[in-house]
Formats: C-alpha cells, sequence, structure tokens
C-alpha cells in the first residue's frame, strides 16, 4: 500500500532566527507587495487545505508563508518560496507560537484533519519537527533574500550576513502604573 503524501508539516524556525524573516528586512510597501503577490496566486486559498480564514471565523482569508531551507554546511537560511495559507495551516507552521498562545488542540486537530492522521502521527511528527529546531538552534544562520530579487517581486535585496530583528511585531502595550 502507498503512503499518503504528507500536506501539512510543522516548520520550526531556529530560535537564533526569530524576529529576522522578510518582513523584517523589507520595507512594508514591499512586504505588502510581496504577500499580494501570493494572496493572488493562490486566489485567496490556503494552498494546502483549499479553505480560507473567513471560514475560520477570521477577519481575513489568507497568510503569507516563508518556505526555507537551511543549508548545514554553510549556516544559511534560504528562503525557497513564499505560500499563502489560511490561518489554521499557518498557525501549524508555526507550532511553537501556537503552543505560547494556547492553540495546541486547534493546531493539533487541524494537523490531523489535513493529514489524515490520527493522534499518535500528530505528536511523532511534532516531535520530530522539535528535534529538527532544537539541532538548527545551536547555529547562528546567514540569511538569503535573493529569491525576491527574481519575478514576480524584482525587489532589490542587499545581501548582508548582519540579520535584522524586528520584535514589534508581538510587543505587548506597557501597561501605566497607578499612581
Amino acid at each position: 500500500m502507498g503512503e499518503n503524501k504528507i500536506k501539512l508539516t510543522v516548520e520550526l524556525i531556529p530560535k537564533k532566527c526569530f524576529f529576522s524573516n522578510v518582513r523584517s528586512t523589507v520595507s512594508s510597501s514591499e512586504w505588502d507587495l510581496i504577500r499580494f503577490i501570493s494572496y493572488k496566486a493562490a486566489n485567496h486559498k490556503c494552498e494546502i487545505c483549499d479553505s480560507d480564514g473567513l471560514k475560520q471565523g477570521y477577519k481575513h482569508r489568507v497568510e503569507c508563508h516563508e518556505i526555507w531551507e537551511y543549508h548545514t554546511e554553510n549556516k544559511i537560511q534560504i528562503l525557497a518560496g513564499l505560500i499563502s495559507l489560511c490561518p489554521l495551516c499557518h498557525q501549524v507552521k508555526h507550532i511553537g507560537r501556537s503552543f505560547a498562545i494556547g492553540r495546541q488542540v486547534e493546531v493539533f486537530n487541524h494537523l490531523q484533519k489535513v493529514n489524515k492522521w490520527n493522534h499518535k502521527q500528530v505528536v511523532d511528527h511534532v516531535a520530530e519537527a522539535f528535534q529538527i529546531y532544537k539541532e538548527r538552534s545551536k547555529h547562528k544562520w546567514k540569511l538569503d533574500l535573493s529569491l525576491l530579487s527574481n519575478e514576480p517581486y524584482n525587489l532589490k535585496i542587499k545581501i548582508t550576513e548582519n540579520r535584522k530583528f524586528k520584535k514589534s511585531f508581538f510587543k505587548r502595550k506597557k501597561r501605566r502604573k497607578k499612581k
């Protein structure tokens, strides 16, 4: 019997790469161009499960996800592509963050449904992803965004070994102290 192709996988970003990605490197207008190209190419539907965020209770249809390759010899994290995902598929891809915000049950259920897996298969896949994450997190990675220099993006990307880190996407508002 042939094995089913895995449609949805967990992709954990190495710890030393947190907050350093396409969005933190390009301007906001360039990020909008990149993500809108992705959304249009996918017809505003998830490229994995064919759903959209509106059907899942969100105010938006899809989110742009970066697909990375890791060249272990040179320690280079290479942007290999961009894909439009529904919010649930995107939360599975970034399952560590999903766990941190209390979405474990939802992402496990979605991963199980999309791949037609049982609970043990989900747990095994997630455990393997965390093992890969643990190994990759031991290293400092250079960032290669040269894909964005090509069609359809045609951006002028400066190749640099210094990564830009922006934590502002997830900053909590500071509370004022009561007097």
